[in-house]
């Protein structure tokens, strides 16, 4: 928990139930190894093949030390997009 950060204590302080809305990126994000220390990923439905570019560009590369964390969820097993890789 990021004391003091605005997205932090929002997501601390909801219940169970709770909606909480996003935005999508519109742009072209160009990931780059070893400029973060640690880069977290949230993502659902077909939004994890981009975010797997993103591992596998980051795996691929022995000299990023750049630690990935990965939310993913779907509303049903049977619809897991590329169930087999994850």
């Amino acid at each position: 928990k990021q004391p003091q950060g605005r997205m932090t204590e929002h997501l601390w302080s909801m219940q169970p139930g709770d909606a909480l809305n996003f935005r999508v990126v519109l742009h072209k994000l160009r990931y780059l190894p070893n400029v973060y220390e640690h880069v977290g990923m949230i993502g659902t439905g077909s939004g994890i093949t981009s975010l797997l570019q993103v591992i596998r560009a980051s795996v691929d590369d022995a000299t990023d030390r750049t630690k990935l964390s990965l939310l993913f969820a779907n509303p049903s097993n049977k619809r897991v997009l590329l169930k087999g890789t994850l």
